[in-house]
């Protein structure tokens, strides 16, 4: 970490509160001369700092720029390494490089912006200014193959538990990686794997997941205006800042993967699913089906009951509901 870096985290955490130029330099051991210079740097990048004689020098509550010291002042686990870019073509796939040349620190990526965002099946998850862009690399001993598509409902609920914190709002969970606010769709997850097909196992996963956070709805392409929502409408101010909102979902996060082997997160996706006891249209082997959603089992997959009375297990795939003419 710079010297700039280092004190944006100080006063991150002190946020609110003047603190004196010797007691950062001596926490830093850097001369105060160098404070000054990285205060009026951080100045010059939009910071809200105010500088009192005899008192120090004070963030203000108000300043809400995202960065990597912001993020890292509002998470509890500090061993966890915090990249911030303010734009990359897919933080996803950054992670990935990482991984496969051998990378084995746990990491988080986070982007304000993506060039090159992705979806599942391969499509384009669209990823302007306002949204957050996060991705987590993660590793595993031999976690076997069939359980990585459980981590995708495991960050969703991390989410949904992050926004009810911070927000307070609720959101719904659309199987198996979508949430949803008044209808709208606010957040995207995609979790990929370095699989070692020799053993059928990973030992790192990349957990991406996109949220609508304070976006203008009128600058998304005309097609994605009607289903597209964002947690923050109309670019409007809240209580709790976006580096807060990072931290707290990387919190819960990484206490889910604690957890993660005895799937506690099971139920609270199950009492958000927006499909479960609907009639969806569904593909299974390329052919196009419908059914009564009965359940979701402990592998997160959907148990369809068909018009036959036959129970179908949709373990991946699309779902849609249908609606009653």
């Amino acid at each position: 970490m710079t010297t700039q870096e280092k004190i944006l985290e100080i006063l991150e955490k002190n946020k609110g509160v003047a603190i004196s130029g010797e007691e950062i330099a001596t926490a830093l051991n850097v001369s105060r001369a160098a404070i000054w210079k990285a205060i009026n740097g951080l100045k010059e990048k939009g910071y809200n700092i105010v500088s009192t004689t005899n008192r120090g020098y004070c963030l203000s509550q108000e300043n809400d720029i995202l960065s990597a010291s912001g993020i890292k002042a509002n998470i509890l686990n500090k061993d966890i390494s915090v990249i911030y870019k303010e734009s990359t073509i897919s933080t996803n796939d950054d992670l990935l490089l990482l991984a496969q040349n051998g990378c084995k620190d746990t990491i988080v990526e986070v982007s304000s912006f993506q060039e090159g965002g992705k979806g599942r099946l391969g499509r384009t998850f669209v990823s302007p200014k306002g949204g957050i862009y996060i991705s987590f690399l993660v590793h595993f001993k031999n976690l076997e193959l069939k359980d990585i598509t459980i981590i995708t409902p495991m960050a969703a609920v991390a989410v949904l538990n992050c926004v009810k914190k911070t927000l307070n709002l609720d959101l719904d969970i659309k199987w198996v990686n979508d949430l949803f606010y008044k209808g709208k769709k606010v957040c995207g997850i995609l979790t990929q794997a370095c699989v070692d097909v020799e053993n059928s196992s990973t030992s790192s996963v990349v957990v991406g997941i996109g949220i609508d956070y304070k976006l203008d709805l009128n600058t998304l392409p005309l097609e994605l205006q009607p289903i597209v929502g964002t947690l923050i409408p109309n670019m409007q101010n809240t209580e709790c800042n976006t580096n807060k909102f990072v931290g707290t979902l990387i919190d819960e996060m990484f206490n889910m993967l604690k957890d993660f082997p005895n799937k506690n997160f099971l139920k609270v996706y199950k009492d958000h699913s927006i499909v479960l006891g609907k009639e969806v249209k569904y593909t299974y082997n390329n052919e196009a089906k419908t059914g009564l959603v009965i359940d979701i089992d402990d592998d997160c997959a959907l148990l369809i009951r068909q018009e036959s009375g036959n129970i179908q297990k949709l373990n991946s795939g699309e779902v849609s509901i249908k609606f009653q003419k």
